[in-house]
């Protein structure tokens, strides 16, 4: 399944910036301190993978799909922090280029920096 999504989002059939056809693309994600962290684990590896293989032949491209980030109570914060590593394996930055309202933004799937 998640190689579909791969073959089709490098076709171009499915546009993950595209929320009103494929709703499914709009990446759910808390913030927590500094950090945002996906909900959306593996459709975020599918934009991933994509970003990697269209990086061989392209360096410098970069996949992009929105996000909704919840904040979440503290609590949830505080049970979030014991869990989460200290470095994560799959980073993402989140920019400000295509945001809407307040709670969407654009994601940029990226290797985490060693």
């Amino acid at each position: 399944h998640l190689q579909s999504t791969v073959a089709d989002m490098r076709s171009g059939e499915l546009d993950p910036l595209d929320v009103k056809q494929y709703p499914f693309m709009k990446l759910l994600a808390l913030r927590i301190d500094d950090r945002i962290i996906s909900r959306c684990n593996r459709r975020l590896w599918c934009l991933h993978e994509v970003q990697r293989l269209r990086r061989s032949r392209k360096p410098d491209h970069n996949e992009y799909v929105w996000v909704k980030v919840q904040e979440p109570s503290e609590v949830l914060k505080d049970m979030i922090r014991k869990i989460l590593p200290p470095k994560p394996r799959l980073a993402a930055r989140l920019t400000d280029q295509m945001v809407e309202d307040d709670d969407l933004g654009a994601l940029m799937a990226d290797e985490a920096e060693d």
